[in-house]
C-alpha cells in the first residue's frame, strides 16, 4: 500500500500507523513531525527529494513533508 510512495523510517514509537474503522491504515507524515529524531532509512522516492539516512528529521520534513513516517522497530531489527 506504500510502494512508490516516499516513506521514511525514524523517530520514535509514537508514530505507528492507525487502523481505521474501515480497515485502512492512517500514517503520519514528516509534516506532523516534532523532535530531534534521525532518518534510519528512507525509500528511493524519498531520496529523489534529497532525504537520506542519518539526515535529522527537521530537515527531511523540510525536504519532503509529504513523507509518510514509519517508526524504527529496534526489537525486530536485533531479532533479525
Amino acid at each position: 500500500e506504500l510502494r512508490g510512495l516516499p516513506v521514511v523510517i525514524g523517530g520514535g514509537r509514537r508514530h505507528q500507523p492507525q487502523l481505521q474503522p474501515d480497515g485502512t491504515r492512517r500514517f503520519a507524515t514528516l509534516a506532523d513531525y516534532k523532535g530531534r529524531g534521525v532518518i534510519t532509512t528512507a525509500t528511493y522516492a524519498a531520496r529523489d527529494h534529497g532525504v537520506h539516512s542519518a539526515m535529522g528529521m527537521m530537515k527531511a520534513a523540510r525536504l519532503c513533508p509529504q513523507a509518510v513516517l514509519l517508526p524504527t522497530d529496534f526489537e525486530q531489527y536485533r531479532l533479525y
